[in-house]
């Protein structure tokens, strides 16, 4: 849902607007009555007025919602439509507080009615500013842009009705003095014939002003970006501004009064069906919709239907809109809102599912250490510690669709991802890779190991997608994105990737849902491998866009920001393969007692003292108790989340207010907060994911 108050009211203006212009008369004052009633109700004020100085007194010519007392002369002086007239400006006049303002002394109105907000355009004619045409509240009122344009539109409309008033009654008196002097002035024919010359040249400058009022609306029309348009009862363009994306109607076709179906739909020689303009002629009410066009893309079509004096509807208004790049915006949200669905779910198992990989991948690695590596055993445990990593890499997968599946990012090159990863997935295919890699690719900021899971799952696509073997062509270049391009992206520097495969292509019908969960063309897929490559775009503000033409070949472009960092970070932490043997005491919070269990029994093999406990609160007291004795704890390990008990988050404040210096190590599977990827400003000085293995908890500890 989104507020379209202000577009409707936009909309409602032109449409009163287009009203009471086919509605002027001959009668310049009558017209400048319409305006000025139209100005009060669209306005939404108390009473609305035109002012004109007339003898040296300032005289109401035309009012709306005048109250029955209201004076329609009265002295200039200290009067705020005189001062508005004096002020000479295009601007609006706006005059907020009155009771308070200096017109309270001089103008009896403010109190007599008791005025609150004025706001005022002068009007001119020919050249000088003869009047004012305002609008007044018995309330505070701040005039909004579209409120100053409206009254700018209508004061600019009263002064030519104005001009037309002078330009008519100079023409009367002409005439007048005319016959006056044919009848009793004979024997002055030649001053009568200058006369009349002069008289001609009046009239034509009436008619020109005239022509200059009935040309208002067509400024109107052209001042809308979208395209407005008026048809007959044929279905004749009478009038159109040709906007809204219509440019590739030829000149010939907009010059001439052809039918509506023809102009936007070469070729065609009926209406369309259904047709918004027959609908409103039959039933004379307006219609709303929206249509494809295969030239210009997907409208929004609003008609409203035009009365002639007998009431039958004459002619149809039409309002199109461009709402191609707002669709695509929409297709964008349900695509994340599906995946966020998706992740609520994801980040429950994966937390699950991560808690009991730890217990088991830990009670392997601590096997394994009591084996020799000749043993058959320590074999088939290597061999399992394998297939847990590949399940903890499942996890992975989900924790990328859940909320608190942040990506730990630091400043890289796509380069050296793209490489290692693209030969990783082809080892032993019959498929290669050919690269054409800026060597100048701009910085980007990524979580290496999502990067590289987009780019397998990318590759492993399209090798797939060529089973008798081929080529993937791999790029990447530096591209600028431009406001103007039709992308859903923020204008600025980016990264392209594109990879490009020879293979069986994607119908159709399929591209819209290839990045929805478990949606999937293959035999053996699990439809997660392009919705996980979406998910982590977006976390990383990028974009996916692909290509696909049946038996010719798919191509998915990647669009990534630059860094706005200028330098590579250190070439990443060092990896230990030894044990780090420590000492010491380590807490453990974990509400798992298999989590608990193999912990401590991992650290003890490290040469540390454990006591383990199962939720914050009891941590405290255990760390509180510690304090008072010669020998506190070295390092705290605790779990981010502890189902109905004290987490590692609230657990962590409170013991930065027993020891500033604690060292307090946090750990978890899966949380809803973004602890784990940026862990230091919420005081821990480490992290360890699950699952973990013995190495990985000796490594966090030495480096406290």
């Amino acid at each position: 849902m989104r507020d379209i108050t202000a577009r409707k009211m936009a909309t409602d203006r032109l449409a009163r607007l287009n009203e009471c212009f086919l509605c002027f008369t001959a009668d310049p004052c009558a017209n400048t009555q319409l305006l000025t009633v139209l100005c009060g109700e669209l306005m939404g004020a108390a009473c609305a007025l035109f002012n004109r100085i007339d003898g040296g007194m300032l005289c109401t010519k035309a009012h709306w919602n005048a109250p029955p007392d209201f004076e329609l002369v009265d002295k200039p002086d200290g009067h705020i439509c005189a001062d508005v007239i004096k002020w000479g400006s295009d601007e609006v006049f706006l005059v907020r507080n009155l009771p308070q303002s200096a017109y309270v002394e001089c103008d009896p109105n403010v109190v007599r009615y008791d005025l609150q907000t004025y706001i005022g355009v002068p009007v001119k004619c020919k050249g000088q500013y003869v009047g004012s045409l305002c609008v007044v509240y018995q309330r505070d009122y701040s005039p909004s842009e579209d409120d100053k344009k409206l009254m700018g539109i209508l004061a600019s409309a009263v002064g030519v009705e104005e001009e037309r008033r002078l330009a008519a009654e100079a023409l009367q008196a002409a005439r007048r003095d005319l016959e006056v002097r044919v009848w009793e002035r004979t024997d002055e024919l030649c001053a009568a014939n200058k006369q009349l010359s002069i008289d001609i040249l009046e009239r034509r400058q009436a008619e020109e002003a005239l022509e200059k009022s009935r040309n208002i609306l067509s400024k109107v029309f052209e001042a809308i970006p979208d395209l407005l348009e008026v048809l007959d009862k044929d279905l004749r363009i009478v009038h159109s501004n040709w906007h809204g994306g219509y440019d590739y109607v030829a000149e010939e076709i907009r010059s001439s009064r052809t039918y509506c179906y023809e102009a936007y739909y070469p070729g065609r020689h009926r209406p369309c069906d259904p047709c918004h303009a027959l609908e409103v002629l039959r039933t004379g009410k307006p219609v709303f919709r929206e249509k494809s066009n295969i030239n210009s893309g997907v409208k929004e079509i609003r008609a409203y239907p035009i009365f002639d004096e007998s009431g039958q509807v004459s002619l149809v208004a039409v309002h199109i809109r461009d709402i191609t790049t707002r669709k695509k915006m929409e297709e964008e949200i349900l695509k994340s809102q599906k995946l966020e669905s998706l992740g609520v779910l994801a980040g429950g198992i994966a937390h699950d599912f991560n808690n009991l990989l730890t217990g088991i991948l830990g009670n392997i690695s601590l096997t394994k250490m009591y084996l020799s590596a000749e043993d058959k055993g320590y074999v088939r445990l290597e061999e399992a510690e394998k297939a847990s990593e590949r399940a903890r890499d499942l996890t992975q997968q989900l924790l990328t669709f859940s909320k608190g599946g942040a990506p730990v990012k630091k400043t890289a090159s796509m380069q050296q991802i793209i490489l290692d990863s693209s030969r990783l997935v082809l080892s032993g295919s019959n498929v290669r890779c050919e690269f054409f890699l800026a060597d100048d690719l701009w910085l980007v900021e990524v979580d290496e190991g999502q990067m590289s899971q987009v780019v397998n799952n990318l590759i492993i696509n399209a090798d797939q997608a060529m089973p008798d073997g081929g080529i993937i062509e791999v790029s990447a270049e530096n591209v600028l994105i431009d406001p103007r391009d039709d992308l859903a992206l923020e204008p600025g520097r980016y990264v392209k990737i594109s990879i490009v495969d020879h293979g069986i292509g994607i119908a159709e019908d399929a591209l819209p849902k290839i990045f929805d969960p478990y949606f999937t063309t293959k035999k053996k897929g699990n439809g997660l491998g392009l919705a996980t490559v979406y998910s982590i775009l977006k976390n990383h503000d990028g974009h996916i866009i692909v290509e696909s033409k049946i038996n010719i070949g798919t191509t998915f472009n990647l669009y990534l920001p630059e860094s706005e960092k200028c330098f590579l970070l250190g070439a990443g932490e060092e990896k230990h393969h030894a044990l780090r043997i420590g000492t010491g005491r380590i807490l453990v919070m974990d509400d798992e007692e298999v989590i608990r269990e193999v912990a401590s029994e991992m650290l003890e093999y490290l040469g540390y003292r454990v006591e383990v406990c199962g939720d914050g609160a009891e941590a405290l007291e255990l760390y509180r108790n510690a304090q008072a004795t010669e020998e506190p704890f070295a390092a705290v390990i605790m779990d981010l989340t502890v189902p109905g008990g004290m987490g590692g988050r609230e657990a962590m404040m409170k013991l930065l207010e027993i020891d500033q210096g604690v060292k307090v190590i946090v750990s978890s599977g899966y949380s809803n907060d973004p602890v784990i990827a940026n862990y230091r400003d919420y005081g821990f000085c480490g992290v360890v994911a699950k699952p973990y293995k013995t190495h990985d908890l000796g490594n966090v500890l030495l480096r406290l």
